[in-house]
């Protein structure tokens, strides 16, 4: 979604329609439990999505994306429809 902030290296937030290919943002390696630098590889730009989810009035997100959570003490990924 178009304005979404993306976390960047640098500490910086950058929106992310102005991301591309190749450049560097941040993620998290949840084995590790650390912040880590990963480039884009690839991508999708006309990815048909039918609604998205408002969480918390901040947070606007499609309903196959993964979200982080904690669950039974450990980090785990679950798409945002399974959170129900």
């Amino acid at each position: 979604m178009n304005d979404s902030l993306v976390l960047v290296p640098d500490n910086k937030l950058i929106k992310i329609q102005y991301l591309k290919e190749g450049d560097i943002v941040s993620s998290i390696n949840v084995k590790d439990k650390i912040i880590m630098s990963t480039r884009i590889t690839k991508i999708i730009k006309h990815h048909l999505r039918h609604f998205y989810y408002i969480i918390n009035e901040e947070l606007f997100i499609t309903n196959d994306h993964p979200v982080l959570v904690l669950r039974n003490s450990q980090l785990t990924w679950v798409k945002v429809e399974n959170l129900i």
